[in-house]
């Protein structure tokens, strides 16, 4: 059977021009098949509004091509004052989740 290729005009956009509208974000929840990075890109504003981010990681090599791996993901949180502080990893292909909260020093009391 014969494939037909198709190909669509799609509007893009940044989490940034997305969110402006919101005073804060309590949590930030983004699996988006490996462009993560490129998402983070677009969201400087809004990570200053956010509490928490709960984002799909790769340790290692990610099955999606060109996607950011959890150091860089992790350097670019850290770089706004988040932590991570859960990671989940499937051990077989070496992806999972990260959990990061900002500022986990107000968070715990100290």
């Amino acid at each position: 059977k014969e494939k037909k290729v198709a190909a669509f005009d799609v509007d893009i956009s940044t989490l940034d021009l997305e969110a402006a509208g919101l005073p804060v974000v309590d949590l930030l929840w983004m699996d988006v098949q490996g462009a993560e990075g490129q998402v983070l890109a677009g969201a400087a504003e809004t990570l200053k509004r956010t509490k928490a981010v709960f984002i799909e990681v790769a340790l290692t090599e990610s099955p999606y091509k060109g996607a950011a791996l959890y150091p860089q993901i992790s350097a670019r949180l850290q770089a706004d004052n988040f932590v991570c502080v859960g990671l989940g990893i499937d051990a077989w292909n070496g992806t999972g989740n990260a959990f990061f909260v900002r500022d986990l020093e107000k968070l715990v009391g100290k």
